[in-house]
């Protein structure tokens, strides 16, 4: 039986009826010295390491007006998406994003969807 992408089910910590899925969203800027288009090479080398992650849905990288930067990951749920933060930045295929990243930068969150269309 296949499980339905949008079931619905009650979030104990925040009491939202979320459909399971969770966005994880990094905001962060670039380390010194490091070009837009190495970095935008980095990050497709890493979307190799993402795909081997149980769970991963998807992802998004986005760059703001003023330099930042947004990384949004979809995941099937949250265990997964905390399983990934622990081991991303270890992966070959992820090293090198990772150390093109302004450490001190970084803001990371983890949002459960409640609502899909």
């Amino acid at each position: 039986m296949m499980t339905n992408p949008f079931y619905r089910k009650k979030h104990a910590a925040t009491g939202l009826t979320t459909i399971g899925q969770v966005l994880e969203i990094a905001t962060f800027s670039l380390a010194e010295d490091v070009s837009e288009e190495n970095f935008m090479a980095a990050a497709e080398a890493s979307n190799g390491a993402l795909i081997t992650l149980p769970g991963f849905l998807g992802r998004r990288l986005a760059k703001a007006p003023d330099g930042t930067w947004i990384d949004i990951a979809e995941w099937r749920d949250e265990a997964s998406a905390k399983a990934a933060a622990e081991v991303f930045h270890k992966l070959s295929q992820a090293e090198v994003f990772c150390s093109m990243i302004d450490l001190r930068s970084v803001k990371m969150s983890h949002h459960h969807i409640v609502t899909a269309g």
